[in-house]
């Protein structure tokens, strides 16, 4: 068998070295791509402020929408009760029932 000499064994140590510089600048391009995506996603994601203000806005929107509809709801049971279709008392249950309810003083009743 042949012995190995210094020279061939620096040799293959070098190799290996070699090899293992090309798989560290590998992994480090593909490190930094990860990192530079990351980034790029953090400046495009959605904060929970974000969210919690649009689900605020969101809520008074809908609010709104349903005052409207309330009021809509009031003309007409006046209206209803003014032509005598519904008694006082029909009148005083249905704006009494919520979102928005109408309070009517016991003496009414």
């Amino acid at each position: 068998m042949k012995e190995t000499t210094n020279k061939e064994i620096l040799g293959a140590i070098n190799k290996f070295a070699d090899k293992t510089e090309k798989r560290f600048s590998g992994l480090e391009n593909r490190v930094g791509s990860l990192e530079k995506g990351l980034g790029e996603m953090r400046t495009e994601m959605v904060t929970k402020d974000y969210l919690v203000e649009k689900l605020f806005d969101l809520r008074g929107d809908i609010i709104s929408v349903v005052k409207k509809e309330d009021v809509k709801m009031g003309k007409l049971v006046e209206i209803l009760t003014d032509k005598k279709i519904i008694t006082t008392k029909d009148a005083q249950a249905v704006l009494s029932m919520e979102p928005f309810a109408k309070l009517f003083p016991q003496s009414v009743r």
